[in-house]
């Protein structure tokens, strides 16, 4: 992927390995979405993925190409941080910060500013991955494209799947509710970011030999 946006500049080529990696991590296939690793673990492995926000999928018919929206940007895939995500989401992280944001002028407005981002950085990531895709989709498609916020929402005060807002926060820096989660995980007594034995390890053996 060409790299002219300077947020870019952080992530990294997808490499075969990587991708077999990832692919272990989520348990299932990958192929066609992935762009970048958006960041990795101590370890070297995946713990962010960048995809594109379209995919090529084919019609029963086996003739016409279909482009569908694929709404996670940042896939946030290292199994250590998603147990840790999972637990905040149990003990009811996901109530907590929608109320926050309804309640919290200040908070509203960043949460307001990183939904335009996403869309913002959607739209660039699309338009350097797929050129021309706007002639390919619908113009209820483009408008979903560019102006829904972080996993498709329409709601710019919605607040869902704090796995979403952490692999935003963790590739870009620009998502509170993720800031919020990180600050948690890496808070006297959380999990961290980091596993202790790079339990991905023994998955990247195997990939390497494939």
């Amino acid at each position: 992927m060409q790299r002219e946006w300077p947020w870019m500049q952080q992530w990294s080529e997808p490499t075969a390995a990587d991708l077999c990696v990832a692919s272990a991590q989520l348990g299932r296939d990958l192929a066609g979405r992935v762009l970048a690793i958006g960041r990795r673990c101590r370890f070297d492995q995946p713990q962010v993925l960048v995809t594109c926000p379209l995919i090529e999928a084919e019609q029963e018919d086996g003739q016409a190409v279909l482009l569908m929206p694929f709404p996670t940007l940042f896939w946030l895939t290292c199994p250590h941080i998603r147990e840790a995500v999972g637990a905040l989401e149990n003990a009811g992280m996901i109530a907590a910060m929608r109320d926050r944001v309804h309640e919290d002028p200040e908070l509203r407005q960043e949460y307001t500013a990183a939904n335009r981002d996403y869309a913002r950085r959607r739209e660039a990531i699309l338009d350097q991955a797929m050129p021309g895709w706007r002639e390919r989709v619908s113009p209820d498609m483009v408008r979903v494209i560019t102006s829904s916020g972080i996993g498709g929402m329409v709601d710019p005060l919605g607040v869902k799947c704090v796995h979403m807002h952490v692999g935003h926060w963790l590739a870009t820096g620009d998502n509170p509710v993720g800031r919020e989660a990180v600050e948690r995980m890496c808070a006297p007594g959380g999990r961290g970011l980091e596993c202790e034995d790079g339990r991905c390890l023994p998955a990247r053996e195997k990939c390497s030999l494939r």
